[in-house]
């Protein structure tokens, strides 16, 4: 997925699996495994965003996290500036901390309210010995003025904010590391509509200024569109569909691609788009169907969905889809 081969993507995501065990019983037996993440792969060139999106329970948080290791993969590699972090100890990955990054959904839960921004920005430069203390105040201030909060803010406390501005203080506790990737959880879901254009509008500015690579995790189409590059299409903890971001809304390929699309909202009310509502819910990451996972609610399903699990096949340059109907298969 890379632009130019003779650059390395910054992250290169290949067969990531995490699968939580179920245990029941007297005495705790593992029964199953909840299956939230199961075979990802895909890569981010230095700079240049990749949206993952899907529906709730695809497992986009997860993969976000098992990323950054802030929960252990199962199995898979993750290779950040060609360097395997699932390999690392606990001691070796700590040199890769405050180069990846992560902003949380919810601005306000991810703070500490008893800190003042000053103490929270404070610790991060100390801990990952960014400035020396006697420069620390005035690179706060650099850092507040990047994510368009003034100085005064440093010494107010979480509550005393607005969501927006809580989560810019969420952006700028990100970027006072320095870091090269930040995983962008749904930032701007928790926020009015008011404020997510602004939050959007900040993040592609401080990836421009700054050189960014970004993970971002949503599920409004209309906002990944604004901000990717890349897209990759989750459901049941596989990607289904990824490519560049004109491919994945101008040329869709599968089925579930194509209804996310159908049910994003259309600004203008006068223009009717034609929908394909899906039917059914999510089946359970425990027990997912056999073959095609999405079979199941798939209008365009026949026999081989129902007994062949799709793989992931490159019908254009750059772009891939696990289908057998609408994607043409290799022999």
């Amino acid at each position: 997925m890379t632009d130019s081969p003779s650059q390395p993507p910054l992250l290169e995501v290949d067969g990531l699996v995490k699968h939580f065990p179920v245990r029941g019983g007297v005495f705790s037996r593992v029964l199953g495994a909840v299956r939230a993440v199961d075979g990802v792969t895909f890569s981010i060139p230095r700079g240049k965003t990749l949206s993952l999106v899907g529906e709730s329970g695809s497992g986009k948080t997860t993969a976000g996290r098992s990323i950054l290791r802030l929960i252990e993969p199962s199995a898979g590699r993750v290779l950040f500036n060609g360097v395997d972090l699932t390999r690392l100890d606990r001691r070796e990955m700590r040199r890769y901390r405050k180069a990846m990054q992560i902003i949380f959904q919810d601005p306000y839960g991810s703070l500490n309210p008893r800190m003042t921004v000053y103490n929270m920005l404070s610790e991060i430069l100390s801990t990952h010995k960014i400035v020396p203390r006697a420069q620390r105040r005035q690179r706060i201030y650099e850092i507040l003025e990047l994510v368009g909060l003034p100085p005064e803010s440093a010494d107010r406390y979480p509550h005393e904010f607005s969501g927006g501005q809580r989560q810019r203080i969420g952006i700028a506790r990100a970027l006072a590391v320095e870091p090269e990737l930040i995983v962008a959880d749904e930032p701007i879901s928790a926020l009015d509509v008011s404020i997510q254009a602004q939050i959007l509008n900040l993040l592609r500015d401080v990836q421009e200024r700054l050189g960014l690579t970004y993970l971002f995790i949503a599920h409004d189409l209309s906002v990944v569109r604004h901000i990717s590059d890349y897209v990759a299409v989750m459901y049941l903890g596989r990607i289904v569909e990824r490519g560049r971001v004109d491919d994945i809304f101008e040329r869709p390929v599968h089925p579930y691609t194509k209804a996310l699309l159908a049910a994003a909202p259309v600004p203008n009310p006068k223009l009717a788009r034609a929908r394909q509502p899906l039917a059914g819910d999510v089946p359970s990451p425990i027990h997912p169907p056999p073959g095609c996972h999405f079979h199941p609610r798939c209008p365009d399903a026949v026999a081989l969905c129902r007994i062949t699990e799709q793989r992931l096949v490159e019908i254009a340059p750059g772009h891939w889809a696990a289908c057998s109907v609408h994607a043409p298969q290799p022999e």
